[in-house]
């Protein structure tokens, strides 16, 4: 009689940690993120935030090559079309190990920049992926990933701009 009361106390509490653990797993997405273009040096800060259990991250601060705030213009996107303070991604809900199901606005230049796209976002090794992905009958699956790095004051000076 004990052995069983004590297993469905062991079970109940598993299940509350589980649980608890779940609902935690958003919290490190939370907060400022940075990510650098690799062909133009520019330097993109998204802040994330979660309302009504469903996650966003807007463009707060955008640099160039030197470290130099600017404020880039995406022509075909809806909206305003500045890029700082646009909404970047939107409306992503948590499944229990990552966020999924939201809404990105690709603002590479070229043929895509301005349209939207599905995407999911995870943490990989310390690192926010965000991945990406369209259907389009044309072009069948067009996908990307971009990884964002923790944004700190520290990591606001890019070398290339860094006193010598």
């Amino acid at each position: 009689m004990y052995k069983a009361m004590g297993r469905i106390a062991l079970v109940l509490i598993l299940a509350c940690a589980a649980w608890c653990c779940a609902w935690a797993q958003p919290e490190p997405y939370l907060g400022r993120w940075r990510t650098v273009d690799e062909n133009s040096g520019t330097t993109m800060v998204m802040e994330i935030l979660v309302e009504n259990d469903r996650l966003r991250g807007r463009v707060v601060q955008v640099l160039d090559r030197l470290g130099r705030e600017i404020n880039p213009v995406c022509d075909p996107c809806a909206g305003s079309p500045h890029v700082r303070g646009m909404l970047l991604v939107r409306d992503l809900k948590w499944d229990g190990a990552k966020w999924i199901e939201g809404r990105v606005v690709d603002l590479r230049p070229g043929l895509t920049q301005g349209f939207e796209a599905r995407c999911e976002l995870q943490i990989e090794n310390g690192r926010l992926r965000l991945f990406g992905y369209k259907w389009d009958w044309a072009k069948s699956w067009a996908n990307g990933v971009a990884y964002w790095d923790r944004h700190t004051a520290a990591s606001a000076v890019l070398p290339e701009a860094a006193p010598r």
